[in-house]
């Protein structure tokens, strides 16, 4: 999700190039695009980053947290594991500290 000062403007989605359901990795060359070409391009920058947990709670796994090379974005997480009530958190992750924010509607 891009942003200008730290507020959403425009939603990318991009692929998931790891096999399953278990592990997100976006594809480099579209992270590329976007964070070199994209983003400047429209004076966007990165403010957000949203995945799924399909069966554990929103909250950051290790890989979450050893992933999060970007400590200005806010990681969105929502978990799937009842479906009937899909729960949706926001953290910011910096140099292995996980802190919550106030997600606001």
């Amino acid at each position: 999700i891009a942003g200008r000062d730290g507020t959403p403007i425009q939603l990318y989605e991009t692929r998931n190039i790891a096999a399953g359901n278990r592990l997100y990795e976006i594809d480099p060359a579209q992270l590329i695009e976007l964070e070199f070409r994209e983003f400047p391009a429209q004076e966007l920058e990165l403010v957000a980053i949203y995945h799924s947990h399909p069966e554990s709670p929103a909250y950051p796994s290790a890989t979450d947290v050893e992933l999060a090379f970007w400590p200005d974005a806010v990681f969105l997480i929502c978990s799937l594991a009842d479906r009937d009530q899909p729960e949706i958190r926001g953290f910011r992750i910096r140099d292995g500290a996980i802190h919550e924010v106030t997600l606001s509607p």
